[in-house]
């Protein structure tokens, strides 16, 4: 809604991104920092959008979900494919499919299986192929303790920290976090 979007980049401005600027009832960030020194201002307040992952078995190929985690990854580096294919799924969608699906342990070596990672936001909003936008991506990375992982995250990171959709203000406002910015 305008309201929320008035909000966003207000609280953006607060937290020292842009300039809010009007112009009638257009609205705009203005940043006028590097993108590398936007990466490096943003970075601390953005946040992984995973909220849980979840085991299960009975999913489709044929139900709509990214690509995500390792299995993203690996679509996009030299790294292999998980034993487990991952893919994401927003909160609300997983809420009202979520029972379709039979849980398991984690540790369970069903070969049918596959491990859903739960979204705090739709992510298809912001990808454009078969897995999930890279943004979303590095930051549901952040913390792998798998050094083969992180590397090539933190590459992927690099490749795209300059590009052009880290501007698109929905998109950026979307992930930014609690940690002074609250949407």
């Amino acid at each position: 809604t305008p309201m929320s979007m008035t909000r966003a980049l207000d609280e953006l401005e607060e937290a020292g991104v842009g300039l809010h600027l009007n112009q009638g009832r257009r609205r705009f960030l203005e940043v006028v920092a590097s993108r590398r020194e936007l990466w490096e201002q943003a970075r601390p307040m953005l946040r992984s959008p995973v909220m849980r992952r979840v085991v299960v078995t009975g999913l489709d190929r044929d139900v709509a979900m990214l690509g995500a985690g390792l299995s993203a990854l690996a679509s996009c580096t030299n790294l292999a494919e998980p034993g487990r294919p991952v893919v994401a799924i927003g909160r609300r969608r997983w809420s009202r499919i979520a029972e379709q699906f039979r849980r398991l342990a984690p540790e369970d070596e069903n070969p049918s299986s596959f491990e859903v990672e739960v979204w705090s936001y739709p992510p298809g909003c912001l990808s454009n192929g078969q897995i999930v936008d890279r943004l979303s991506l590095y930051l549901s990375l952040v913390g792998t303790t798998d050094e083969r992982v992180e590397s090539s995250s933190r590459t992927e990171c690099i490749s795209f920290s300059s590009s052009v959709w880290l501007f698109n203000l929905p998109v950026f406002s979307s992930i930014l976090s609690s940690s002074g910015i609250n949407l």
